[in-house]
């Protein structure tokens, strides 16, 4: 019993992402391609518009997980993703 739930709780819960949604400033607009790689683990990537209007393309990691906000705007911009160094 305790094998069981372990396994259950050790299952990876996969967040779904939608066609119109958004995630920061990406709107995703279509599912781009799936990378399959030689470890067996699988990616899908999604293309997105950003809110300034570039196009970009994300994984559905970068997505949920929130480390994929803009197109890359917010950097260029000295928005709050700026990596300052220190």
């Amino acid at each position: 019993m305790l094998l069981y739930l372990k396994k259950n709780f050790m299952k990876k819960i996969r967040k779904k992402v939608n066609i119109g949604e958004t995630y920061g400033r990406l709107t995703v607009i279509s599912k781009n391609k799936s990378v399959k790689y030689k470890s067996g683990v699988s990616k899908l990537f999604w293309e997105c518009q950003c809110g300034c209007g570039n196009l970009t393309v994300v994984d559905t990691s970068g997505l949920t997980s929130g480390r994929s906000k803009s197109c890359g705007c917010l950097r260029n911009k000295g928005g709050k993703l700026t990596n300052k160094g220190y």
